[in-house]
């Protein structure tokens, strides 16, 4: 990877911001990162208008088995050489510099480090159907604006979900809680999928 695309990673300069920024951030696992993950975080850039995005990989998920996750430098490592020719992209490892698995605590820290920019919380709609089992979910949907990105395999259930009716129906994104679902959009991958066909062991 060239050395200036993997600078823009790097967490001071991130933080740093002297003006204001619309950034949206998208935390998981990455296990691995894949065209679906840049599909769905240019659908959002595109449609809010976003001046960045961020992938915050997780050490680990508390909701999901670590029995096949990979180490974590290595998902780290090629989340950022998947969009090294996405200037808007940045990959940080933020979770496990704060030691947390928790994405309340890392929107908490960053908005703490970055005062000026407006941040917004980045899901699908299947992972909104699981919120209500997330670490302090109640207090996240008030720290952040909420941008679901709906999927046709779980659009309906999210809907009628007890992770929605957390959100109030408004229309201004500084009143939160706030959640706006963006049309249907379809991931050309899935992490799942290719960890069966066997990704990891092929990328050594």
């Amino acid at each position: 990877m060239a050395k200036h695309a993997q600078n823009r990673h790097n967490q001071p300069r991130v933080f740093h911001y002297g003006h204001r920024r619309k950034i949206g951030l998208l935390g998981g696992s990455f296990n691995p990162a894949h065209e679906g993950h840049i599909a769905l975080s240019d659908k959002v850039r595109r449609a809010i208008k976003c001046d960045e995005i961020w992938w915050l990989v997780s050490p680990q998920n508390p909701l999901k088995s670590s029995d096949d996750m990979a180490d974590f430098e290595r998902r780290l490592s090629y989340a950022r050489a998947l969009v090294a020719d996405k200037p808007f992209m940045k990959v940080i490892r933020l979770e496990q510099d704060i030691g947390t698995r928790f994405s309340y605590d890392s929107v908490r820290y960053i908005k703490s480090r970055a005062p000026r920019a407006q941040f917004y919380w980045l899901i699908g709609t299947d992972n909104l159907c699981q919120l209500p089992h997330w670490h302090k979910a109640k207090a996240f949907t008030r720290l952040v604006p909420f941008i679901a990105v709906r999927r046709k395999d779980s659009f309906y259930q999210a809907v009628a979900s007890k992770g929605r009716a957390q959100f109030r129906c408004h229309s201004r994104v500084k009143q939160t809680p706030y959640l706006r679902i963006l049309s249907d959009f379809h991931a050309p991958q899935s992490a799942t999928s290719l960890r069966k066909n066997g990704f990891w062991q092929s990328h050594r």
